[in-house]
């Protein structure tokens, strides 16, 4: 017996229990005295084979049909086939050169289950398992960089490896060994791999059979095959391809199906080999994302947006989650369209989907794409059925090979044909019929991922239409420059029913609320108010906007912010977008809010207790024509509003002339608008009642007394300060004037010109909090502080005169 021969012996020897050992060798004493005559090493190869028989009869682990495999493997490699377990009571199997004895399934555990075969030998030599549910990866790791070179490894899960298995262990299996499946390995799900140390682009075996929603373990996974040393596995064509794809491409083949063909055609995914994917298969849309860097599917899941629109928001939440580079495979089983809302669609085409807009009920669509590209994916193929009453409808089938990146083609967009239709019926809209393609009616993606769950972009918007067309559409385009927006939460309260209004909203892909038309505007708000919350049952809010707002990018992200607000202090009436006082001189902050007894109406945020009590009082806090007068008195109940220091919302002058026109001019003159998407408030909590008081008595024991003399001329001639004044950037200002009364504002109609602050004439002071005014001048805060307020003991001691400022 050579050395080689004495190796595999001992390693053979090593792996049986010590009676199977003894028995073994009392028959190899048995048949070597029964052999005639020979050299040495001829009877030993003759005894060493016939005791091999003889004891995988006695053990009952013959050559079990070599492996399991259906054909013999060629000359020179060896069959194999390895298991997972399944549940927690059927163990692992593994099964090298015909032979079961390689790692009794008795011995193996929960975790990872591994067998190590010596690349010289070509023996087993080791097996272990690791309980990674239990002790971590850290030993299983260590293990695995111990391999030497070459070697290779049989790997079976049971019943769960993956709670506790890191990333860094699976980016080592990738790169070490090959692996590429085990990125898509979950809680209690089943994986098979043999790989070799040191050659990763060599070839694997590898199989996941990932758990499903429902499942309480995966079904298990299996791999066959013939090894070679070193490890080699030859390039097929897989997924009903022909050929074999070239490096750096991938096999695919889907299948969209009806459900009424489900015995013959199921939908069908097939990616890179691999057919089986979690939570996939049912009806409605089933999406797959495939990773480049692993090579493999790491998501997939099905919605069924036939039956809810819920589950077209959690597609778009899954949608937000694939990250750039990364290919989308789609396919719609059934019907998806039904409740696939006009956002899922939006988001479906920033992948290349420009033909899902023309989905309908009960057709089909297949899709690949990837985020990131840049017009239409060549990989889509869409059936429209053609009406309701249609059932069946021919499948489409997608079997290509889809490169690493998916460079995309121009084609004309179903909305843009639809731009062309309106503007050949309605010519008059020169900046949107003049415009060559349909950039201007298209939605911007959301810029902060953190975002995409926040309920400010789930929250219903209704504008409120008017008679003034172009104020509508100014309106309505500026919503499209919102990051995020989900143009399925727009509603447009329109009058009767008139066609051109209509199909304006409908271009724009909002939705039209018509109600009958009331006596006057205001009744007609009214109604549409009581209306909106009943479009969104479940949600707790509506931002309320009027056509002659035009709103600022980060308008929902402001939302973002400050919409917990309502939830959290009871004390507060709503959340507005505007700042009365929000000039260019006397606003810049955009990350400060106050807060203000008044109601600034203007991008205001309606909550459900606050329309229920207005629908139960009659709407007797809100009868006047416009919000400018609603809750005053005894409905505001004390409550607050919050307000930016940078206004999100602009607002226009109406078209014609108006007894409010001379107002609105003056009013609305040098206004400062933020004009950047990512501007968003910080330190909110600071406007909640207790933390407010706090905050406005901490201002003031930071603040710095403004010299008075400054203030002399124009509180006696009522001209404004000079905008080059200059103030200490990032300094805190007070000014303590004189009140007769907690209603007194003699003394701050006349600071209030001096700073250029807006007066009104028959309504409470805005941005009035007890009896403080706040607001920014060159990057300084400013605070107004009445000698009636709270807030007014609080002065520092060296403003001795403070309460005797008069003009």
């Amino acid at each position: 017996m050579n050395s080689d021969q004495m190796a595999r012996f001992t390693c053979d020897m090593r792996r049986v229990p010590l009676w199977v050992i003894v028995l073994y060798a009392c028959v190899f004493l048995l048949i070597w005295s029964q052999q005639p005559g020979g050299t040495e090493e001829s009877q030993i190869d003759v005894v060493s084979r016939d005791v091999d028989n003889l004891m995988r009869g006695i053990l009952g682990t013959g050559q079990s049909n070599n492996c399991g495999l259906r054909t013999v493997c060629q000359e020179g490699t060896l069959p194999f086939s390895v298991t997972s377990g399944a549940g927690q009571k059927v163990k692992p199997r593994m099964c090298y050169n015909s032979s079961y004895q390689v790692f009794w399934a008795g011995q193996m555990g929960r975790g990872m289950n591994l067998l190590l075969i010596n690349k010289k030998l070509q023996m087993p030599i080791e097996e272990r398992t690791f309980d990674i549910f239990e002790m971590g990866d850290s030993s299983f790791l260590e293990y695995l960089e111990r391999v030497n070179e070459g070697d290779i490894i049989f790997l079976a899960t049971h019943d769960d490896a993956f709670s506790r298995l890191s990333y860094v262990t699976k980016l080592y299996l990738k790169e070490q060994f090959g692996s590429h499946d085990i990125i898509s390995l979950n809680f209690r799900g089943s994986w098979v791999f043999v790989g070799q140390k040191g050659t990763p682009t060599a070839g694997f075996f590898e199989a996941v059979s990932p758990r499903s929603k429902g499942q309480l373990w995966a079904h298990p996974a299996r791999v066959e095959g013939c090894l070679s040393f070193p490890m080699k596995k030859l390039r097929t064509p897989y997924c009903g391809l022909s050929t074999t794809c070239e490096v750096n491409s991938t096999a695919v083949n889907i299948v969209s199906a009806s459900l009424e063909n489900t015995a013959l055609l199921p939908v069908y995914f097939c990616v890179n080999g691999r057919e089986n994917f979690a939570d996939i298969g049912t009806q409605g849309m089933n999406l797959l994302v495939y990773d480049l860097f692993w090579g493999s599917v790491v998501k997939s899941q099905s919605f069924d947006t036939h039956t809810s629109v819920n589950e077209s928001n959690d597609m778009v939440d899954f949608l937000n989650s694939v990250t750039q580079g990364q290919i989308l495979i789609g396919a719609v089983y059934d019907d998806a369209s039904r409740w696939l809302s006009v956002h899922a669609r939006d988001v479906l085409e920033s992948f290349g989907a420009l033909k899902i807009s023309g989905l309908t009920y009960k057709g089909m669509w297949a899709f690949i794409g990837m985020r990131g590209i840049k017009g239409a994916s060549p990989f889509e193929e869409l059936n429209p059925a053609s009406g309701v009453k249609e059932k069946r409808v021919a499948k489409v089938e997608i079997t290509a090979c889809i490169p690493d990146r998916i460079e995309g083609f121009q084609m004309i967009h179903p909305s843009e044909l639809r731009r062309r239709s309106f503007c050949k019926k309605y010519p008059s809209y020169h900046d949107l019929c003049s415009a060559k393609e349909m950039t201007v009616l298209k939605l911007l993606p959301l810029d902060d991922m953190s975002l995409y769950k926040n309920i400010a972009y789930r929250t219903p918007i209704l504008v409120m239409g008017g008679t003034d067309l172009r104020s509508l559409q100014r309106c309505m385009d500026s919503l499209l420059k919102v990051p995020g927006l989900n143009r399925d939460l727009v509603y447009v309260a329109l009058e009767d029913h008139f066609t051109e209004p209509s199909d304006l909203v409908v271009l724009y892909g909002f939705k039209v609320r018509e109600q009958r038309s009331g006596s006057t505007y205001g009744d007609n708000f009214r109604r549409a108010l009581s209306r909106s919350l009943t479009f969104h049952p479940d949600n707790p809010y509506v931002i309320v906007l009027e056509t002659d707002l035009e709103v600022s990018p980060d308008f929902l992200r402001y939302f973002s912010q400050t919409l917990h607000l309502l939830e959290q202090d009871r004390s507060l009436l709503t959340i507005s977008a505007w700042n009365p006082n929000g000039y260019v001189n006397t606003s810049g902050d955009p990350q400060l809010t106050y807060r203000t007894e008044d109601f600034p109406g203007l991008g205001w945020v309606l909550t459900r207790p606050l329309m229920e009590e207005m629908s139960k009082n009659k709407f007797e806090c809100c009868k006047e024509a416009t919000w400018k007068n609603w809750f005053k008195g005894e409905s505001r109940r004390g409550r607050e509003s919050v307000i930016p220091d940078v206004s999100r919302v602009r607002r226009s002058l109406p078209p014609g002339f108006t007894m409010d026109t001379p107002f609105l001019r003056r009013y609305l003159k040098d206004r400062l608008t933020s004009n950047n998407s990512k501007f968003e408030p910080t330190d909110t909590f600071k406007v909640t009642y207790k933390q407010y008081e706090t905050e406005i008595k901490s201002l003031i024991g930071r603040s710095k007394l403004l010299n008075t003399s400054i203030l002399r001329q124009c509180l006696t001639d009522g001209t404004a300060l000079p905008t080059s004044l200059s103030f200490e950037s990032s300094a805190i200002y007070t000014v303590y004037y004189k009140q007769s009364s907690p209603e007194d504002i003699s003394i701050l109609s006349k600071l209030a010109a001096c700073f250029g602050l807006f007066i009104p004439e028959d309504e409470p002071y805005n941005n009035w909090h007890e009896s403080i005014v706040r607001f920014t001048r060159n990057h300084s805060k400013v605070l107004l502080i009445g000698s009636n307020s709270k807030y007014f003991t609080e002065k520092p001691k060296q403003c001795y005169n403070c309460d005797a400022m008069v003009p």
